[in-house]
C-alpha cells in the first residue's frame, strides 16, 4: 500500500512505495532529501503507472513534477542513487571509463582498431620483459654497490639479534665455518625454493665486449665503488644473486614486519677469492648510503647481505624447501651462465593486488604466471625470455601479436632511431629474432654480435655522460654562487674579497676556504690557520680535503686541484682584498656578470691564485671539458648558463665587469649572429 510522506522542506505530499519507509528519499520538486516517514495510509490513491519511456536529463530539470508521480529511488548513507529497477526500465550495466568501451553494437572484426590494440601487447610484453630482465640485473648490480636500503646495527659474523654466542664465528667463517648453517654449496642450496624473484649476474660479465665502452667511460669508478662500498675487489667477484624471501602479500605491507624491515631482498656475493670479513664488515659499515646492513658470512668465499629482519627470514627458510619450475630451472642455468639470469614466479593473486594499475594491462598478459630470461654477453649478445602463461592458445596469440608487429618495425625505427649506425643494429636485431611457442611457453630469442652492440651503445653513452657531467658541473657552480650570496647576506651586504690577507693585505687563502662555512663545510673552515699562508706547514696538510663542490667533473682527477675561479680587479666582480656591496655593487645587474667560471688550467683550492682581469690584456681559455666548445659560468645572480667558448671577446668582457654599461649581446646567439638585430639586448 502506498506511504503518504510530507518534503520536510517545500511541504509538498507525495506518495511512495511502502517498501521504502524509513529510507532517504529525494523530493522531485525541491531536491531535498530526507527520510520517508509515514504519515498516513493512501488508501484509494493509485500510483501513477510509468510511461513508456523515462523523461530525458533536461525534462526532469525544467519540467514541473507530475502530482502522483512515485517518489525517486531511496539513497544509501553516501547519497548514492538505490540501483532498483527504476520505472519499468531494466538497469543497464555500464563501462564508467569511456563511451566507446560502453558501445553494445555488434563488432564487424578487429579493423584496423583492433590490430593496433592487438599489437599493443607485444610492446608491453616486450616491456616486461625487458624491465625484468634488465632492472634485475641492474637492481643486482646498484644494489651491491651501494648496499640494501636498510636500517639497524650492522653485525659481523652474528645474526639480527646479536647473540653472544656467535662471537667467534667471524674466525671460523675465514677458515670455511658456516654461521648461517650448513655447508654452502651450489645456487640450489643457497636459494630458498619458495623466492618468488631470483637473479644472478657472473662477475665475468663486467669483461664482456658489449659493454666495452661502459668500461672505459666508468670502469675506475665502478670498479672503485665497489672496493669502496662492499670490501671487495670486483675482478674477484664471481657472481652476485638477488633473490627475495618474502611472500608479495608481506612485500606489500610492509608495515607487518617489526621495525623498518628494508628492501625485502637478499644479496647472496660469491667470490673467487677468500673474502676480508673484516675489511667487508668495515667498508659496509661506514657506507654512506646505508648504515643498517647485516651481514654474514657463509663460508670462506660466500657471504650474505640484508636487512636484520628478512637476514633472519632467509637464514629460517633456507634449505627447507626444493626449487621447482622457473626457479630451479634458473638455478641450473645460473650455475654456468657466464651472463645474467633472471626468474619470476607471479602468483596468481598478483593481478588482484596490483588493482588499478592491471586495467591497462592486456588480458592476455594478466594469464602469465611466470619468467625466465637469460642473457649472455661474453663474446655475443645472446637472449632468450621465456613467458609461462595460463594455456597454450594465449600463448598462440601473443606469437600472433608478435609477428605482427615484427611486420611493420622497420617503419617504427625509421620514424623514431634517427642514428643511422642505431637504427640498422636494431633492425638486424629484430632480423634475427625468433618467436616459438611450446605448449604454454612463449619464447622469444636472439643473437648479436658484441661489436655491433658496443657500437650502437658507445653514441648514447657518450650522450649521457656528457649529460650527466654538464649537470653536476653546474650544480657545483650554483652551490659556490649561493655560497657567496649568503656570506653577503650574513655579513651586511658584503661580498668578501677574493683571498684572506694578511694586515699589510698580502694573500695567504683562496676565497674558496672563505666560503666553506657557507657551502656546509664549517668544520673543515675551522682547521685552518686564517693567519698563515695556503702553504704552510699546517694548512698544507688540509689540502687532500678539498670538498668535492670544486672538483670538475670532467676534467682529468689532481688530487686537491680545482678548475673554478673568478676574476680579479678591472670592474671584475671581485677586489683581491676589499670586499663588494652586494647587490648594490652590481649596477650592470646581477644576471650580467659572471662570478665564477671554469678555467682551462687548474690550481690548488686553498691557494689565492684567481684570473688577474686588465680591460686591456688577453683573457685566458674558458672551459675546454665539455663537448661543442661550451663551458659553464655561474652569475652573479646564482644562475648558471651554459655559453659558447667562441663569444666574441668584447661579449665576455662585458660580462666580466659589473659596472662598465655594456651592451650584452644574445648570449644563445649562433656564430655570425648580427649583433644590430632583434636579438641584441641592451641594460
Amino acid at each position: 500500500m502506498p506511504l503518504r510522506i510530507t518534503c520536510s522542506d517545500c511541504g509538498k505530499k507525495l506518495n511512495v512505495r511502502d517498501e521504502l519507509a524509513g529510507k532517504k528519499v529525494k523530493c522531485p520538486g525541491c531536491g531535498t532529501v530526507f527520510v520517508a516517514a509515514a504519515e498516513e495510509a493512501a488508501t484509494g490513491v493509485k500510483a501513477t503507472p510509468p510511461r513508456s519511456a523515462p523523461p530525458s536529463a533536461k525534462d526532469k530539470v525544467s519540467a514541473k513534477p507530475m502530482a502522483k508521480r512515485p517518489a525517486p529511488p531511496p539513497m544509501d548513507d553516501d547519497d548514492d542513487l538505490d540501483e532498483r529497477p527504476v520505472r519499468g526500465k531494466k538497469p543497464i550495466a555500464r563501462d564508467d571509463d569511456d563511451e566507446e568501451d560502453s558501445d553494445d553494437r555488434p563488432s564487424r572484426g578487429k579493423g584496423k582498431r583492433g590490430k593496433k590494440a592487438a599489437g599493443s601487447k607485444l610492446w608491453l610484453w616486450l616491456v616486461l620483459a625487458g624491465v625484468l630482465l634488465i632492472g634485475g640485473a641492474a637492481g643486482a648490480y646498484f644494489i651491491f654497490f651501494t648496499g640494501p636500503a636498510n636500517t639497524g646495527p650492522i653485525a659481523k659474523g652474528k645474526g639480527p639479534q646479536g647473540n653472544p654466542a656467535d662471537k667467534g664465528a667471524e674466525q671460523k667463517g675465514a677458515e670455511g665455518a658456516n654461521p648461517v648453517g650448513g655447508a654452502s654449496g651450489s645456487l640450489a642450496d643457497l636459494v630458498p625454493g619458495d623466492a618468488m624473484v631470483f637473479a644472478s649476474l657472473s662477475g665475468e660479465v663486467w669483461n664482456a665486449q658489449a659493454i666495452q665502452p661502459l668500461r672505459q667511460l666508468f670502469g675506475k669508478t665502478v670498479e672503485d665503488e665497489v672496493q669502496k662500498n662492499v670490501g671487495v675487489a670486483l675482478a674477484d667477484v664471481e657472481r652476485v644473486s638477488v633473490f627475495t624471501v618474502a611472500s608479495l602479500a608481506d612485500m606489500m605491507q610492509p608495515q607487518k614486519q617489526p621495525g623498518n624491515p628494508g628492501a625485502p631482498v637478499v644479496i647472496l656475493v660469491q667470490t673467487t677469492k677468500p673474502l676480508d670479513q673484516a675489511q667487508v664488515t668495515a667498508a659496509i659499515k661506514s657506507n654512506n648510503v646505508d648504515k643498517g646492513a647485516a651481514v654474514e658470512f657463509i663460508d670462506a668465499k660466500t657471504m650474505v647481505l640484508s636487512s636484520p629482519v628478512f637476514l633472519q627470514m632467509y637464514k629460517g627458510k633456507r634449505g627447507q624447501t626444493k626449487a621447482s619450475g622457473v626457479l630451479e630451472r634458473a638455478l641450473a642455468k645460473a650455475s654456468s651462465s657466464k651472463g645474467a639470469v633472471i626468474a619470476v614466479n607471479i602468483p596468481p593473486e598478483a593481478a588482484q593486488m596490483a588493482g588499478p594499475a592491471a586495467q591497462g594491462v592486456p588480458p592476455a598478459l594478466l594469464k602469465a604466471r611466470a619468467v625466465l630470461a637469460t642473457l649472455d654477453l661474453t663474446d655475443k649478445l645472446q637472449l632468450q625470455a621465456s613467458l609461462i602463461l595460463d594455456d597454450a592458445a594465449t600463448a598462440m596469440q601473443l606469437k600472433k601479436d608478435a609477428d605482427d608487429f615484427l611486420g611493420g618495425a622497420p617503419f617504427l625505427i625509421d620514424t623514431f632511431v634517427k642514428e643511422p649506425l642505431a637504427a640498422k643494429g636494431i633492425k638486424q636485431m629484430l632480423a634475427d629474432l625468433k618467436i616459438s611457442v611450446q605448449d604454454k611457453e612463449l619464447t622469444v630469442a636472439f643473437e648479436a654480435d658484441g661489436a655491433i652492440i658496443a657500437a650502437m651503445l658507445l653514441p648514447a653513452i657518450q650522450k649521457v655522460r656528457e649529460a650527466a657531467v654538464r649537470t653536476q658541473d653546474a650544480n657545483n657552480l650554483k652551490q659556490l654562487a649561493l655560497g657567496w650570496i649568503n656570506h653577503a647576506d650574513t655579513n651586511r651586504g658584503l661580498m668578501g674579497p677574493a683571498a684572506i690577507c694578511d694586515k699589510k693585505g698580502k694573500p695567504l687563502l683562496s676565497w674558496r676556504v672563505a666560503i666553506l662555512p657557507y657551502i656546509g663545510q664549517d668544520k673543515l673552515f675551522r682547521q685552518f690557520k686564517l693567519d698563515e699562508s695556503w702553504d704552510s706547514e699546517h694548512n698544507r696538510k688540509l689540502i687532500p680535503q678539498m670538498p668535492d663542490i670544486y672538483m670538475m667533473p670532467a676534467a682529468p682527477p689532481k688530487p686537491g686541484e680545482t678548475h673554478y675561479r673568478v676574476f680579479v680587479g678591472g670592474g671584475a666582480a671581485f677586489n683581491l682584498a676589499q670586499p663588494t656591496r652586494f647587490p648594490a655593487g652590481f649596477p650592470d645587474g646581477t644576471s650580467n656578470t659572471f662570478l665564477i667560471v671554469q678555467t682551462a688550467d687548474s690550481v690548488t683550492w686553498t691557494k689565492p691564485e684567481d684570473i688577474d682581469f686588465d680591460p686591456q690584456k688577453p683573457l685566458p681559455k674558458l672551459g675546454g671539458f665539455l663537448s661543442g666548445a661550451l663551458f659553464n659560468a655561474a652569475f652573479a645572480d646564482a644562475s648558471v648558463r651554459t655559453l659558447r667558448a667562441d663569444l666574441p671577446e668584447a661579449t665576455l668582457r662585458a660580462l666580466i665587469t659589473r659596472a662598465g654599461g655594456e651592451v650584452i649581446p644574445n648570449l644563445d646567439a649562433p656564430p655570425g649572429f648580427n649583433p644590430k638585430g632583434p636579438g641584441f639586448l641592451k641594460k
